[in-house]
């Protein structure tokens, strides 16, 4: 969630379902090395942006991992971010960073979401692992 103090701002989100403007490895690598070095940002992809304005007391919702750029519109702007870790999404991080962890190995991965018992398989082999080594947020 994002809610905005003071100023004004527009704000851009993407779908994060959507693997033309971020790649699933992008993804892996943004939850294994926590970086952004591979979101590329075309000028073809702000026709599928969701665009809002947003000033003091108003609030926008943005599922997590999805792309996202700011404007800010007025003198100084001051924004608050809050991230909700579940469940859902924390199996989704072991996934990605399982994936990319294979993908350097040279060995075929699936793509989150394509194959669930595949996704459960990771989970359950990975995720411990991940977690001690504190790779995962918490």
């Amino acid at each position: 969630f994002l809610l905005q103090i003071r100023g004004n701002k527009k704000l851009f989100v993407w779908d994060h379902l959507d693997r033309s403007v971020v790649t699933d490895e992008a993804l892996e690598l943004f939850h294994a090395m926590r970086t952004t070095k591979e979101v590329k940002f075309r000028p073809e992809f702000q026709t599928k942006a969701h665009e809002f304005d947003v000033s003091p007391g108003k609030g926008v919702y943005m599922p997590s991992t999805s792309p996202h750029s700011v404007i800010n519109t007025g003198d100084i702007s001051i924004t608050m971010s809050f991230t909700f870790i579940t469940e859902r999404t924390q199996k989704r991080a072991i996934v990605y960073t399982s994936n990319h962890m294979l993908r350097r190995r040279k060995i075929p991965i699936h793509p989150y979401g394509t194959s669930p018992w595949r996704d459960s398989l990771k989970c359950a082999l990975f995720g411990p692992y991940l977690r001690t080594k504190g790779v995962l947020l918490s």
